[in-house]
């Protein structure tokens, strides 16, 4: 396969190459395409929340706002509980 670059984007490859962040043009667009699989993964994470909350809605199933802060508070506190954070 082969890919034409704009000249801004060979600056950037020829600037990180020369930087010794890459050792080849090949590992900079692996880690580009890494990170773009990575926001899709997140993206489609997103929608399928959004689509449960959107079901949820409609069913009635929601949460006031002293609910959700409650809800909040103790999903931070195991967060934290979780990760050694005081």
């Amino acid at each position: 396969m082969d890919v034409t670059l704009s000249p801004d984007s060979e600056q950037f490859v020829r600037e990180k190459l020369q930087s010794g962040d890459f050792g080849s043009a090949n590992d900079i667009v692996n880690a580009g395409l890494r990170l773009l699989r990575e926001q899709e993964r997140w993206a489609q994470q997103v929608r399928e929340k959004i689509a449960v909350a959107r079901q949820q809605l409609k069913e009635g199933k929601t949460l006031t706002p002293e609910q959700f802060d409650i809800n909040l508070a103790a999903r931070k506190a195991k967060w934290k509980a979780e990760h050694g954070i005081a």
